[in-house]
């Protein structure tokens, strides 16, 4: 599975093949019942899960040993509906003699997977299943849209397993969905006050348990939020805050009602270390927020948090779509005059999208959601070795939200944190000035990217270069996604 574990490498003997994991507990891969489970992430409910096979006397005790018996119980894909949380599995049916690679619901865990001439690899990371050449044309794709939808991947052959989707891999291997959230209906749909008095106990319980499994709260854009949480957690009543103080910025004020605060200080003479630590991940995280998850996730690892709960872009799927990102979307369209590579799967979420304007907020979700935010704080946060938890991107809350009638979602966010008690928070905003970082003291860094990306990126996209970056925080972010995309092609060369 992922290279993210701390107990070292467990491997287990299947027919055919091994499954092996670097993994935080060797129970997270193990045979029991004629079933063999790889897992990376536990599930949220691991603890009821167990206690009915207690009750039950089949004698699983580990996280591996319990899923395997619900499979052996009622099958995979009905088993599947009783595992709550961020998991990826891979699992070996020995009888049927069948491979399933498995992402969840939200994709809040990758999963990956190749077929070749020698067999079938998958894994929760990309270089886990295999070395190969990068590939160009999704280079080519993640610098001009920004993300890297599946089951487009960095790696040649590679291909990702979508959110909520699974690969059966028997006599034939082709992602299927197992899991969806319901495509919008444009329109008011009755009262705002019913979605929201709906939303707030579910977006509540999402907050409880998430702080359960947390043991700070990351403030950065959404004080109100971290108060709440810190107010309500089951076991402590309180956490400790964290919060960044990005340079250039207005200082976020401390939160009311954290256990402590710890002041982070985010500068443009960390940009360089950044990128050198993103350079290092599996993947290239091109997403600005990346350089935020990346100041809060060291302090955490140096605060020794193994949990961090977060706001940042986590009710994302109750915005619109800004017309810039639809713009920068409608370039995948097919037919378009694009030098794009075309990708089936993703034409498929373009075409089927609603063609009036709040169809937007519908693209968005299905784009974004899953492989941007999500990908970014699992890749960063596995780096240094926290879990992020975003407790309004359970699966749950998405699923009932993704109801909510287009015409409500603008104003739903605000009114959501009202009926659940938040302080508002006001102008404040822990966004990065990446446009007079690299226009001032960061410029040295834009120096010769332009011909060391040649080869993965169409030279006509890279437009005027250096970039005339004052004022323009739009055209600073895609400069930084290619300096992040030129670091880790670097290292890969």
């Amino acid at each position: 599975m992922a290279d993210r574990g701390r107990a070292g490498r467990v491997e287990v003997e299947v027919e055919g093949g091994w499954i092996g994991a670097s993994v935080d507990d060797a129970g997270d891969v193990g045979t029991f019942g004629g079933y063999t489970v790889a897992v990376d992430g536990r599930p949220s409910n691991l603890r009821a899960l167990t206690a009915e096979q207690a009750a039950r006397g089949s004698g699983a005790q580990t996280v591996s040993e319990v899923l395997c018996a619900i499979f052996g119980e009622i099958g995979v894909e009905q088993g599947l509906s009783r595992i709550e949380g961020s998991v990826a599995l891979i699992v070996w049916d020995a009888a049927k003699r069948e491979l399933w690679a498995i992402r969840d619901r939200v994709g809040a865990r990758p999963m990956f997977w190749r077929q070749g001439p020698d067999g079938v690899a998958a894994g929760s990371a990309p270089e886990a299943v295999g070395s190969g050449p990068v590939d160009v044309l999704a280079m080519d794709r993640l610098s001009r849209v920004g993300l890297l939808p599946p089951p487009c991947s960095v790696i040649e052959g590679v291909r990702r397993v979508p959110a909520g989707c699974l690969v059966r891999i028997g006599a034939a291997a082709a992602p299927s969905r197992w899991w969806d959230t319901p495509a919008t209906v444009p329109g008011s749909g009755g009262s705002l006050a019913r979605w929201v008095q709906s939303l707030e106990y579910s977006a509540r319980m999402c907050v409880r348990h998430a702080a359960a499994a947390a043991q700070a709260v990351w403030v950065e854009d959404a004080p109100g939020l971290a108060v709440l949480a810190a107010a309500e957690h089951p076991v402590t009543g309180r956490l400790p805050a964290l919060v960044i103080d990005v340079a250039g910025r207005e200082r976020i004020p401390d939160p009311e009602g954290a256990a402590s605060v710890r002041r982070v200080a985010l500068g443009p003479d960390h940009l360089d270390e950044a990128l050198d630590d993103l350079a290092g991940l599996d993947e290239p995280v091109v997403d600005p927020d990346a350089l935020l998850w990346w100041a809060i996730g060291r302090a955490a690892a140096q605060e020794d948090f193994a949990g961090v709960m977060t706001g940042r872009g986590s009710e994302a799927w109750l915005e619109p779509a800004t017309p810039r990102f639809l713009l920068r979307a409608i370039r995948l369209r097919p037919g378009a005059a694009d030098a794009t590579p075309r990708c089936p799967e993703v034409d498929a979420i373009l075409s089927a999208a609603p063609t009036t304007p709040p169809g937007a907020g519908w693209l968005q979700r299905r784009l974004t959601v899953p492989d941007r935010t999500l990908r970014t704080a699992d890749l960063v946060g596995a780096s240094a070795g926290v879990s992020f938890v975003a407790p309004l991107c359970d699966p749950r809350l998405v699923q009932f939200g993704c109801t909510v009638p287009l015409g409500h979602h603008r104003g739903i966010a605000p009114r959501l944190w009202a009926a659940m008690g938040a302080r508002s928070a006001g102008p404040v905003r822990a966004t990065v000035p990446l446009a007079a970082w690299l226009a001032g003291p960061c410029a040295g860094l834009l120096e010769g990217v332009p011909e060391r990306l040649t080869r993965f990126v169409e030279p006509s996209s890279l437009g005027r270069w250096p970039p005339r970056l004052e004022g323009s925080e739009a055209v600073a972010e895609r400069v930084f996604g290619l300096l992040v995309l030129e670091r880790w092609l670097r290292g890969r060369s």
